[in-house]
């Protein structure tokens, strides 16, 4: 068998010559694999025959590693007939190496003809006769390397003729598969392109449109995409793969059951979520990828990514001057996300300014604020924070927020002259103390709540306590920052009512509180009642 292999070899050199194509290479298992305990099927294999006279009886159903492609020919047979299994390859692929297991039984063909096995190689050369048999029995491998411009082969039994007609009747012979191995060449180039071109500034989750084309080659295994030069993460199939379209598990590397695993052509939608970037420019590159590895390049280019929200309107502050113990009131600012994009959490912070630098207020975080006497003859800053995220948010999937000042800086004056009256300062050092109770506290959508409580502290401003209702969302642990809905004063005995209309629905949990801040001419601190939780369902 060792001396048949060679002789095979050199019988091939003069049918396929010259050395064999570079490019990208894969194997084809036939029937099984190495060891491995997963089914395989024919790659392609065609059955071919018989003739008119000639009853061939087939079997190619490889459905167990191991269980073989066969055929059984009997008669009568003419002269140069046959039946066997043919592969038919493709304009992009060329087997540059095989090994066939066979094994025949040979019965004969009657007079003047001889029964056989054989093998034949096909291509861009035609086809060629490479080995044949005419043993009774015969078993062993047949190895060939070193091909060039072949695309398939045929292999099976028939008669071939010795001088006279052939006339026998009955079994020919058969021939059994077990076991083959393809290394297959790829010499087709695929090609791939992207739509729309990211050209505009992305924001959100920007999708494009992948298609790519491997006729004639091995099919296409998937796309790639690489942000900045590193893989991003993304990639997926082209097309619809069957199941043959993944690599075998074997060690030896791409390995398939089949010789064009993968579809030869296809479209993919790439999503690309810009929130996990950056604001700033950024390369991509959108690569696909055949079954044998070879790449095309569908885009290389650069983008821009622009996650910030915009602003629509600044903050407008007041004309006249923040007065001590006078709610001053900030027109807030308007923001729009960029398209994909959620408007997410607006932070709002009083800033108090002197020499030139500001610092942050402590809870002074609402839409209102309310200056104290220690603060006379410095200005106060209104700050405004707003987030993009995404239009579906995962863990940490948040844009840079944009930070939006108030165009200037407003000095504190003291309270107005009191004419006719004399400076008292009533009160102690203790905080406001204020009581709260909310109804309902399981509320639907376009449902009324009343806030209502007193002020117990003592003793009271003539016209009544000064009061600023608060709320802020909860989601889970997390609580947001507190924002001032509303301000009010109480009666002139501390009570006071309020009413509270929810618009937006869902499914939501909010906290509410009142805060009692300093004021006027009064030494008590600001103080706050407790929280009061509502549910919207």
């Amino acid at each position: 068998m060792l001396r048949l292999a060679i002789a095979v070899g050199a019988a091939l050199a003069t049918a396929a010559v010259g050395a064999p194509l570079a490019g990208a290479e894969y194997q084809v298992y036939l029937c099984s694999g190495p060891g491995a305990a997963e089914p395989l099927g024919p790659p392609g294999l065609g059955e071919y025959g018989p003739g008119p006279n000639q009853t061939a009886l087939f079997n190619q159903r490889c459905a167990k590693p191991g269980e073989p492609l066969s055929v059984v020919l009997g008669g009568p047979v003419g002269s140069g007939e046959g039946a066997g299994f043919r592969l038919a390859g493709q304009a992009g692929l060329e087997i540059s190496s095989l090994v066939l297991q066979l094994t025949d039984t040979l019965n004969g063909c009657g007079a003047g003809c001889g029964a056989e096995a054989y093998l034949l190689l096909t291509g861009s050369f035609g086809s060629k006769r490479v080995w044949s048999a005419r043993r009774e029995r015969w078993g062993g491998a047949i190895s060939l390397a070193g091909l060039t411009g072949v695309r398939g082969f045929e292999v099976g039994v028939g008669c071939a003729p010795e001088g006279l007609p052939c006339s026998g009747q009955g079994e020919v012979g058969e021939l059994e598969l077990p076991f083959g191995v393809l290394n297959v060449v790829e010499t087709a180039q695929p090609t791939a392109s992207l739509a729309p071109l990211p050209q505009e500034p992305l924001a959100g989750t920007a999708t494009f449109r992948l298609k790519a084309e491997d006729f004639g080659g091995s099919g296409l295994l998937r796309y790639r995409v690489a942000i900045d030069g590193a893989p991003a993460g993304e990639e997926g199939p082209v097309g619809s793969p069957s199941s043959s379209c993944r690599p075998l598990p074997y060690a030896s590397g791409l390995a398939y059951p089949v010789l064009v695993p993968c579809p030869q052509a296809g479209e993919a939608a790439i999503p690309l979520d810009t929130n996990r970037l950056a604001d700033g420019t950024h390369t991509l590159q959108v690569t696909v990828e055949t079954a044998a590895e070879r790449t095309a390049l569908a885009f290389s280019g650069r983008f821009v990514v622009e996650n910030k929200p915009q602003l629509l309107a600044p903050v407008k502050l007041p004309a006249q001057r923040p007065v001590v113990g006078q709610p001053f009131v900030a027109g807030e600012p308007s923001f729009a996300a960029r398209p994909g994009d959620l408007l997410g959490t607006v932070h709002r912070q009083w800033e108090l300014c002197a020499a030139g630098s500001c610092t942050p207020i402590p809870g002074a975080e609402g839409q209102t604020y309310l200056p104290l006497a220690s603060q006379v003859g410095k200005a106060l800053r209104y700050a405004v924070t707003a987030e993009a995220t995404a239009a579906a948010p995962a863990s940490g999937d948040r844009a840079d927020p944009l930070v939006v000042y108030s165009p200037e800086t407003l000095p504190i004056a003291p309270p107005p002259p009191c004419s006719g009256c004399k400076p008292v300062v009533a009160g102690s050092n203790r905080p406001w103390r204020v009581v709260l109770k909310v109804v309902p506290r399981l509320v639907h959508r376009h449902s009324w709540i009343t806030l209502k409580g007193r002020v117990i502290t003592r003793p009271l401003p003539p016209r009544g306590k000064l009061l600023l209702l608060e709320a802020r969302a909860v989601v889970g642990r997390v609580k947001g920052p507190w924002i001032t809905f509303m301000a009010l004063r109480s009666n002139r005995l501390g009570r006071f009512r309020a009413r509270y209309r929810f618009k937006l629905g869902g499914r939501h949990t909010y906290q509410f509180r009142v805060v009692a801040p300093a004021e006027g001419l009064y030494r008590n601190p600001a103080g706050s009642s407790r929280a009061v939780t509502v549910k919207e369902r």
